[in-house]
């Protein structure tokens, strides 16, 4: 079913640079959905902001996003978008800093509409060692796929084959691989044959890699670096088309 995720390109990373403010707000959604986690979590862990005032810079960091064009600035020999945004946020904060000792986000206005409370309880689990950037990249990791998740599940339920995504749901996403039922046991719980839920987990599998692919494709500038980023998560983009 190669169709449920379509390849054609949509660059959230090109459309950042528009002049027209529709295309800029729709590339500021697909990329906050991303990204958002991650520039909250390097503004508490680099920065060791509190959770209110990462939000506030969170928020601040979108705003400029969309008022001053930051990612037009972008260039393919700067290295990885994701590299950038880093880069831009620091920048903010830095200059804010220097400017005031504090920022505020635009008129009270929230331009990424995230609970910051769920936010936390994801950090309060990460690891204190990491650096700031393992820091962005896992957060940036996490916040991928945990979109693909939610992508894989309208689609799967969208094109009648919920049961698919309720046994990659309670296989791969719930508890640790030492709790995981055996396919047996998922057999039994669903009333269907072991074959079945092996070929419904490889068939869900694959498609949540392409779901990966699918976001990756909006917020990569290129197909090099659309194979980078996947080829560094495991996904070979060749075998999931």
């Amino acid at each position: 079913m190669r169709e449920m995720f379509p390849e054609t390109r949509y660059s959230a990373v090109a459309r950042a640079a528009s002049t027209d403010p529709e295309e800029r707000a729709k590339s500021l959604a697909a990329l906050a959905a991303v990204y958002y986690r991650p520039v909250y979590a390097h503004l508490r862990h680099k920065w060791r902001f509190d959770p209110e005032r990462a939000e506030d810079v969170a928020q601040s960091f979108f705003a400029a996003v969309v008022e001053r064009s930051v990612f037009a600035a972008y260039a393919q020999e700067r290295g990885r978008f994701r590299t950038f945004v880093r880069t831009c946020l620091d920048h903010l904060v830095e200059s804010e800093l220097r400017a005031q000792n504090r920022i505020k986000r635009g008129g009270g206005k929230r331009f990424v509409p995230i609970d910051a409370d769920d936010l936390e309880g994801d950090l309060a689990i990460s690891s204190p060692a990491d650096s700031p950037e393992q820091a962005f990249d896992r957060e940036f990791v996490r916040s991928l796929f945990g979109a693909a998740v939610a992508d894989l599940k309208v689609r799967l339920e969208g094109a009648g084959k919920a049961h698919y995504y309720a046994l990659f749901e309670r296989y791969d996403l719930s508890g640790s691989p030492e709790t995981r039922p055996t396919y047996a046991a998922l057999a039994k719980e669903t009333g269907l044959a072991v074959t079945d839920v092996t070929n419904y987990l490889f068939f869900a599998r694959k498609e949540f890699r392409r779901a990966v692919v699918a976001r990756l494709r909006e917020i990569t500038n290129d197909e090099d670096e659309l194979r980078e980023e996947a080829a560094e998560m495991g996904i070979d983009i060749d075998a999931v088309k």
